[in-house]
């Protein structure tokens, strides 16, 4: 799947143990067990996987087990072969980028895959959250002198996300197109913050003291694997906002590595014409 996407782990809490026990069968033994079955042909294996995630490579190298098996073509996949992601070859067509608007990638504190680990948040956390958030988002409006824009996920309540945001408008199904005429991008951890990051946008990673544990970790790691700024609604609200543009300018030069890894494998080139070439050389 070339997607390009990081996985960041949870943490497993001792106070909700029905959940965390439900989630580690759910997500973790059954990923194993599809494996094994792969692996004892019990299910049939895939015969390539094109993964832009170089990575994969990177750890079944220094694993002389799992290297074994790949060898052996034994993995859930007979093979592995890695090719640009699907955002980065949008990227290569991006036309008509813009500095318009400071973009926000909101997430959905109380949506269904948030509750796996830690059940529902209190309406009280929620509103909380939010005041804090649109407190921040209003102030780098002001500081920047630009229009803000909230783009959610296609599956959030529009309506819901509308009311916590009465001063700024809400999008669903434009935040590429948002993206390319941003100014700047904020975000959680939304995986739709690869394509400014492949645009050498300025990102900004924010941090609320209203998120659950595993949310505040994802919120943290993004930053800090890809290298952008990252900073709290409440605790750093007071900021400088020429220091912090200067700072989010000359952290766009740590982009690359990060993109080498996940994105770019042959740089201007489409990993969709390398799929369609493997397949048509390999079954026709």
């Amino acid at each position: 799947i070339n997607l390009g996407i990081m996985t960041v782990g949870n943490k497993v809490s001792v106070k909700h143990v029905k959940l965390a026990l439900t989630f580690l069968i759910n997500q973790i033994l059954g990923q194993k067990l599809f494996s094994l079955m792969c692996i004892l042909k019990i299910l049939p294996q895939i015969d390539i996987q094109f993964t832009s995630n170089q990575k994969i490579f990177t750890h079944i190298n220094k694993n002389l087990f799992k290297k074994f098996l790949l060898k052996q073509k034994l993995f859930y996949a007979k093979e592995f072969i890695i090719v640009n992601s699907v955002p980065y070859d949008i990227s290569l067509d991006s036309k008509n980028l813009s500095e318009d608007y400071i973009v926000h990638l909101d997430t959905s504190l109380n949506y269904a895959h948030e509750l796996e680990l830690r059940g529902k948040l209190s309406k009280n956390i929620i509103d909380q959250h939010y005041f804090y958030l649109e407190k921040f988002l209003k102030k780098l409006s002001i500081k920047f002198n630009k229009e803000v824009l909230v783009c959610i996920h296609p599956l959030y309540n529009l309506k819901e996300h509308q009311n916590y945001f009465k001063d700024f408008k809400v999008l669903k199904f434009k935040t590429r197109d948002s993206i390319y005429k941003a100014f700047l991008v904020t975000n959680f951890d939304s995986s739709a913050v690869v394509d400014a990051i492949l645009l050498k946008k300025k990102v900004l990673g924010i941090i609320s003291d209203y998120m659950s544990i595993n949310e505040i970790k994802h919120a943290k790691t993004w930053p800090k694997r890809i290298g952008y700024l990252a900073l709290n609604t409440k605790k750093d609200f007071n900021f400088d906002a020429e220091k912090i543009l200067d700072e989010l300018n000359k952290k766009i030069f740590n982009y690359d590595k990060y993109c080498s890894s996940y994105h770019c494998y042959e740089p201007g080139k489409y990993g969709t014409d390398k799929i369609i070439d493997t397949i048509k050389k390999r079954y026709f």
